[in-house]
Formats: structure tokens, sequence, C-alpha cells
């Protein structure tokens, strides 16, 4: 018998990182309780993480680590529709994939349908810490078979609702002041902010704008200009510490006008 490939698939979103948490440790919590519910050894395992949305249909692309999964599952680069009507694909897979719930795959109800339903047709296992019973064997008996496709349905349901929901919450929560995204109540959103003495600093949405531009005519003078000469400059004129991540995030918009 052919030994499984075993994949664990880890995915973070903004929506994620919301209680303070970074990127890298909400992808580690996502991993102990994987092997330990299914007995994994971690170097026995193919691991895929990443950052992106599962909402955003449009952002798919840049997933780059489930567009390997597809290709890996369903030999997305060479099976077409065709090739799934007709039969011409393997259907018995030895792939397992894990992963700490479902909704890590898609957060939509027709993609995230038609992934359960792909699965089902090439034999892919797909099991989630979070669920159970995803998989519907050869034998089941036609009932069986369509409770579980209603029932994985349910869950794409469920996890598109709530990504909509929080994405319309937050519409109404920020509103975009001369380029500056930011709260109802006036305070800078997405961005923290600490003197030189590491104290938290909130930026009025004019000084905010009045740092912006300040690296965009520095970057507009001299487009070689270092970020850490920036993050000086910017230091020893504002008393502020600001992240290279901040500097960059405002060079791509002077690029992209």
């Amino acid at each position: 018998m052919t030994n499984s490939i075993k994949i664990i698939y880890l995915r973070v979103s903004k929506q994620d990182l919301k209680e303070k948490k970074t990127e890298l440790q909400v992808l580690e919590d996502q991993l102990p309780p994987i092997l330990k519910k299914f007995n994994l050894k971690e170097s026995e395992c193919l691991i895929l993480k990443e950052k992106g949305s599962a909402y955003k249909i449009d952002q798919i692309g840049k997933r780059k680590e489930f567009l390997k999964i597809l290709d890996m599952c369903f030999m997305a680069n060479t099976v077409t529709i065709i090739d799934l009507f007709l039969g011409n694909y393997i259907k018995d897979s030895n792939l397992e994939l894990y992963v700490f719930d479902s909704n890590r795959i898609m957060r939509n109800i027709e993609f995230g349908t038609m992934f359960n339903i792909l699965r089902s047709l090439f034999g892919i296992k797909l099991f989630s810490v979070n669920q159970s019973n995803l998989n519907i064997s050869p034998n089941e008996t036609m009932g069986v078979k369509m409770s579980k496709y209603l029932m994985s349905t349910v869950d794409s349901y469920l996890a598109e609702g709530y990504s909509k929901n929080i994405s319309d919450h937050t519409r109404k929560a920020v509103k975009i002041q001369n380029g500056v995204t930011m709260s109802n109540k006036g305070n800078i959103w997405g961005n923290k902010f600490t003197d030189l003495a590491g104290n938290k600093v909130s930026l009025t949405p004019s000084r905010y704008v009045v740092i912006r531009q300040f690296i965009h005519d520095c970057v507009k003078q001299n487009p070689n200009l270092s970020n850490s000469y920036l993050k000086a400059q910017i230091a020893a004129s504002f008393n502020l510490n600001i992240s290279y991540g901040f500097i960059n995030n405002r060079r791509r918009e002077l690029k992209n006008g």
C-alpha cells in the first residue's frame, strides 16, 4: 500500500491578527493542535503556511501555497473541465490535507463547495481540528453523500457570512480623509506608533498627513534614500519611531500615484 502524503496547511488573515498577535504566532497556534489530534510528526509532513484572504476572491492569486495545494490535489495545471466530465483524472489520491479549521481553505460558498466536490472526485482526504467526518467514501449511500455535501455547503455559507459581517462592520467603522484611513472617532486606522521612549502615540490625521508627505518629498528628491536614513530623519524631526513597513507603504503610494 502506498504511503499517504500528508500536507498541513496553515493560513492567517488580517482578521486573525486582531488580537495583537504576530503573523508567526497565529500560524504557530494552529500547528500543535493539528499534530496532537491526528498524531502526526512534523518531520513527516509537508507544511505550507501563508498570510492571505480566503474570502476575497480577487486576492486568491496571492495565496501561493494554496495554489500549490490546488495543483497537488487536483492537478490544476493540467486537468481541464472536460477531463473532469470524462473522468480523465486520478480518482484515488494518496494525499491527506490537514487544517485547523475548514475555513482556512475558503470562506466562500461557491468556491468552498467546489473545493469539497473536487476533493470527493479526486479522493483527497481532509482532516480538521474543528470539524469531523468531512470525507465521502466511494461506498456511501446517496442519502449520506447528500447530507455531507449539504453540511460542507453550510460550513462554507457560515464562513462567508462571518467574513462578510466583519468586512461590512469595518467599512462602517472607518472613513478615508485626505488619503488617511481612520475610525469614525478620529483615530488612525491600522497603524500603531511609539515615540523614541517607547510610549504609544496617537497621531491626529493632520500630523499623519505631514509625516506621510515628508516621506514622499524625501523620496521624490532622492529615490535612493535608504529606509534606515528616512527612519532616522523622522525620529529626529517628529520624535517618532516608525516601522520600515510604514516607509515601504509610502514608497508604494508614491509609485502607484
